[in-house]
This record gives structure tokens, C-alpha cells and sequence, in this order.
């Protein structure tokens, strides 16, 4: 799946059901909101935080692509 088409759906449905998104059912997940440096564009991007003692990890996967 391409993440051009899955990110809009995650991000819709974040918004829509207060946080929680279908497929992800257990895993917390974040919308970073990040402005181009060159465009000045806005961009969401989700992604899964890591807890691990007073630190928060940021994962994010490109939807698989090599």
C-alpha cells in the first residue's frame, strides 16, 4: 500500500474516533505536525510512540517501501 493514500485515511480517522484508528487496536498513535522548510506546507505524519523509562520513541515505516 502506498502511504500517500494510508496516511490521509489514518490521519481522517485519528481525528474522526477521538485517537483510535482501525489496524492499529493496542498501539498508541501520535500526529507529528512538521512545516517545510522550502515549501512552508504543512504535513501530518503519524506515528507509534515508544515509552521506555522517561524517554518517547518515534517509529515511523514508509508503509514497508525499500
Amino acid at each position: 500500500m502506498d502511504w500517500r493514500t494510508l496516511n490521509p485515511r489514518v490521519i481522517a480517522e485519528f481525528r474522526q474516533n477521538a485517537g483510535k484508528v482501525s489496524g492499529f487496536e493496542g498501539l498508541p498513535l501520535i500526529l507529528l505536525q512538521t512545516k517545510g522548510a522550502r515549501s512552508g506546507n504543512r504535513f501530518d505524519v503519524p506515528l507509534i510512540p515508544v515509552l521506555e523509562d522517561a524517554r518517547i520513541f518515534l517509529f515511523g515505516t514508509n508503509a514497508g517501501s525499500r
